[in-house]
């Protein structure tokens, strides 16, 4: 607490001029409440924007690492919205006081505290009537209930009542349930949904307009964001800006970079802390890379890791905009994680599986919005390969593929669609050719240098079959082999005996050092597998 208390005495900021006592109580332009808090700045954003939502009705505007935008829900947003007068006569003038925007500003400090800093920006306030100084007066104690909530301050529900009480002394609440649905923002249009085309011409909202303007680019080259259509429908703009990756292993990590690259903020999740360590060091390196090969500048490779933040709680996906998972490849896991997301995340929040042979509507099962669920299928290395397939089920919106395929493309992609098929268009055609480059290998048509140069000159392959089974991952195949051979029952997707032998072995490819090469000294060099 003594740590608390200091922290907070030096970022405390310097009260503005008083303007007289009328002036100060009834019509100040904004209320501001700041405090410093232990947690990490996602965790604290996070924290902060479930209890304005659950008090006070806001949403999100606009959210980027450090700076979160809110905007009230329709005419009610707890006390701080508009107030009315009671009397009667008075209805001509009914707005006393009238909160349009909050923004907080989360500063990491040291040793895991944030300074917290909360303003209410009022856009209509009258200076004649007394009761402004009621409604702002809540406003100030609002905000303070809510920057104390999030060091469980033991008064903070009793304080959050009070806007409420001040505001009935002199006007009365707008009067207006709010279902589930309503407050969760807009949902995805239906996958048989008509909506009408946008205009010809049509240009996106220049994000210089936005009410708030943030310091990070929104994502895209030049720091503009991605404007699909607005999932209402509307022909309305909407960007992706903060990005939400479940699981730091080699995909997840490469998906992060990427989209970090492209200048949107990046959330990365995984249940296993130890990876966090292993993934950053993965991002760290394969920048480093880029610059030495002169394909990215120092200055973007710092703006890029500073875009990535770890978190230890999904929860803090509550301002995410898009969430890929790139975890396990187990339907069950798949499905579990999209259901608890769905208690998280804004129901306009986008929802994107990287499975690579699962069926995507298999995963919507039990969503309340299947609608906003699709397949962003990457390729590994991600910040590479420049492929990304895009995979409509039969319950994702037209309008959440169209987002997708926009992301992809600002990521610097190629994104191509594809049906909901398990193995889409590449592995469909590529996990067969796999499969009969080992059953080649165990008939002893050739060695495993000979097969991949053959393919190589051959082919005009860019790398040999057992050269690309390395760099796939002989566990992720054989995974990957099993679900397809499942749903086809064809023989030519069955993982062969060999495989199944070397990933019991725990020879997993590259990843693991060995494979069908051993990539542990200066040059691959074909393993004996005793064939």
């Amino acid at each position: 607490m003594l740590k608390q208390a200091l922290l907070e005495e030096r970022t405390r900021i310097a009260p503005m001029e008083p303007k007289g006592v009328i002036d100060e109580w009834v019509a100040p332009a904004e209320f501001r409440a700041e405090r410093v808090v232990q947690g990490t700045e996602a965790t604290v954003a996070a924290a902060l924007t479930a209890w304005i939502d659950k008090h006070e009705h806001f949403v999100v505007q606009r959210a980027t690492l450090g700076r979160v935008t809110y905007e009230p829900l329709d005419s009610f947003a707890g006390a701080m919205r508009k107030v009315k007068r009671v009397f009667e006569g008075a209805s001509a003038k009914p707005y006393q006081g009238n909160t349009e925007l909050l923004t907080a500003v989360i500063t990491p400090l040291e040793d895991g505290f944030c300074h917290v800093a909360v303003m209410a920006t009022l856009r209509r306030s009258r200076r004649n009537y007394l009761a402004g100084a009621a409604t702002l007066a809540g406003t100030g104690v609002a905000l303070t209930a809510g920057v104390m909530a999030l060091v469980q301050y033991p008064a903070a529900e009793l304080l959050a009542m009070i806007p409420a009480v001040a505001g009935l002394g002199t006007g009365a609440l707008t009067a207006q349930e709010l279902s589930p649905d309503r407050r969760a923002g807009p949902a995805w249009p239906r996958a048989d949904a008509r909506r009408p085309r946008a205009s010809p011409g049509a240009r996106p909202r220049d994000p210089a307009s936005a009410a708030v303007a943030t310091d990070r680019p929104r994502g895209g080259a030049g720091g503009q964001g991605h404007h699909p259509r607005s999932p209402q429908g509307t022909g309305g703009e909407v960007s992706i800006g903060t990005v939400g990756v479940v699981g730091a292993g080699l995909m997840g990590s490469g998906i992060a970079q990427a989209a970090a690259m492209a200048g949107h903020d990046v959330l990365i999740h995984d249940s296993n802390g130890a990876q966090w360590n292993s993934a950053r060091g993965r991002i760290e390196s394969s920048l480093a890379k880029l610059v030495e090969k002169g394909k990215l500048t120092p200055e973007a490779l710092l703006a890029a890791s500073s875009r990535i933040n770890f978190v230890p709680d999904l929860g803090a996906f509550a301002v995410c905009d898009l969430v890929i998972e790139a975890i396990v490849e187990s339907l069950d896991a798949k499905r579990a994680l999209w259901q608890r997301l769905e208690t998280i995340c804004r129901a306009g929040t986008l929802f994107a599986t990287n499975t690579s042979s699962l069926s995507v509507v298999d995963q919507a099962v039990g969503l309340q919005h299947p609608e906003r669920l699709l397949g962003m299928h990457f390729f590994n290395p991600v910040p590479m390969m420049p492929l990304v397939e895009v995979v409509r089920s039969v319950r994702t919106a037209p309008d959440a593929v169209e987002a997708a395929l926009e992301f992809g493309r600002g990521l610097g992609k190629t994104a191509i669609t594809s049906r909901d098929e398990s193995g889409f268009v590449v592995n469909l055609l590529l996990v067969p050719y796999l499969v009969d480059a080992v059953h080649a290998l165990e008939r002893g048509v050739g060695s495993i240098a000979d097969i991949d140069t053959a393919m190589k000159l051959g082919a005009g392959h860019p790398m040999g079959p057992f050269t690309l089974l390395d760099f796939i991952g002989l566990d992720t195949v054989v995974q990957i082999g099993e679900i397809m051979f499942d749903q086809y029952r064809e023989a030519r997707y069955a993982p062969p005996p060999l495989l199944r032998r070397m990933v019991a072995a725990g020879y997993l490819g590259k990843k693991s050092g060995v494979g069908f090469y051993d990539w542990r000294g200066a040059q691959p060099v074909p393993m004996e597998l005793g064939l």
